[in-house]
């Protein structure tokens, strides 16, 4: 968002901010390349926030569906 306000949306294309992203998640890779092709998005740190925020999602609903929501 800093960037976006700094008018330097240039930074989350294809630059070291988005190549760094992908090295930290290096385990759900092939997952977010999988969606990219689906959902036929751009790849740019967008994408990239808005594959993880929804991978959280269905990680923690399955935690809750599997251990049950603590009372």
């Amino acid at each position: 968002m800093n960037l976006t306000d700094a008018k330097q949306e240039a930074d989350l294309g294809n630059g070291s901010l988005y190549i760094m992203l992908q090295r930290k998640f290096n385990k759900t890779l092939a997952k977010y390349k999988q969606w990219i092709c689906n959902s036929r998005k751009s790849e740019d740190v967008n994408a990239f926030r808005e594959f993880i925020d929804q991978e959280s999602e269905f990680v923690t609903t399955a935690s809750e569906a599997i251990a049950g929501i603590p009372k």
